[in-house]
């Protein structure tokens, strides 16, 4: 099986800035995670191959279980073919991949970062 999703990030700077500006920190990245995951979500539903759209209404974006990130996915409908998300995202025997959810998460890997850096900027003039 391919490798689901994969960023590279070195986490040095943004870790120290977590370590002296705590929770505020925190409560802005969340918000930028919410943003992001909010963007990936809209993204992929334009790209999703449709037939019915009941996938596309499915993707879903929440926040993580540990409330310190975001986390989006198809959350499959009843009715719906099992598994026709990763059906779609990776291919089968039978038909080749149509990429929706990891192409819309990378095309917001770098302004997801901007965001990221922008935040830890404002909190860090806000402490000063």
């Amino acid at each position: 099986m391919a490798q689901l999703l994969n960023i590279d990030v070195d986490p040095r700077g943004a870790l120290a800035a977590l370590d002296r500006l705590g929770a505020a920190v925190e409560r802005r990245l969340l918000d930028v995670a919410r943003v992001t995951g909010g963007r990936v979500k809209a993204e992929a539903q334009r790209r999703i191959a449709r037939r019915t759209g009941r996938t596309a209404e499915a993707i879903t974006s929440e926040d993580s279980r540990d409330g310190r990130g975001v986390v989006v996915y198809v959350k499959t409908p009843s009715n719906a073919w099992p598994n026709v998300d990763l059906a779609l995202e990776f291919g089968t025997v039978k038909m080749t991949p149509r990429p929706f959810l990891h192409a819309s998460a990378a095309l917001e890997e770098g302004p997801h970062r901007r965001r990221v850096e922008e935040a830890i900027g404002e909190a860090i003039e806000e402490a000063q």
